[in-house]
């Protein structure tokens, strides 16, 4: 792809127009041309006041599980990424607030930063793009072949 695929609004979520699920592409700055997930490296793209619109499931986190037609998502955060590195081990909980906050509102579930939270009809909560990355290979059957 040469840019950014204009057809699409800025801020969708659920399935792309166009784009039949299982698209695969090469390289993530491709995802995010074609309008499926916009941010190049970071795992959840939204807004905090409007939620989220994607996510990548590329098993960044050790309590990240991929069963198919359902998963548990880490969330992000909660590492020390000073001295410009990309990964580290988990060092402090994660905070609800920026994205994870922007993910907890698609949920259909009442927000408390303090208990979390329950949601109990999940399936009324709004649709979120699941973008699946190769490096899930080494934690799920269900990655995409590199």
């Amino acid at each position: 792809s040469s840019g950014i695929n204009a057809e699409w609004p800025l801020r969708p979520g659920g399935p792309g127009p166009g784009i039949p699920v299982g698209s695969m592409w090469k390289y993530r700055l491709q995802v995010s041309e074609a309008g499926i997930h916009r941010p190049h490296v970071a795992g959840i793209h939204g807004r905090e006041a409007d939620g989220a619109y994607s996510i990548v499931l590329s098993g960044g986190y050790e309590d990240d599980k991929d069963n198919g037609e359902e998963f548990f998502y880490t969330g992000s955060g909660g590492r020390d990424l000073s001295g410009n590195k990309r990964t580290a081990e988990q060092s402090c909980d994660q905070k609800l607030s920026k994205m994870n906050l922007a993910l907890a509102k698609c949920c259909a579930a009442p927000i408390d930063s303090k208990n979390g939270g329950k949601a109990e009809e999940w399936k009324k909560g709004r649709q979120i793009r699941v973008v699946r990355n190769c490096k899930l290979a080494k934690h799920s059957k269900f990655a995409p072949k590199e």
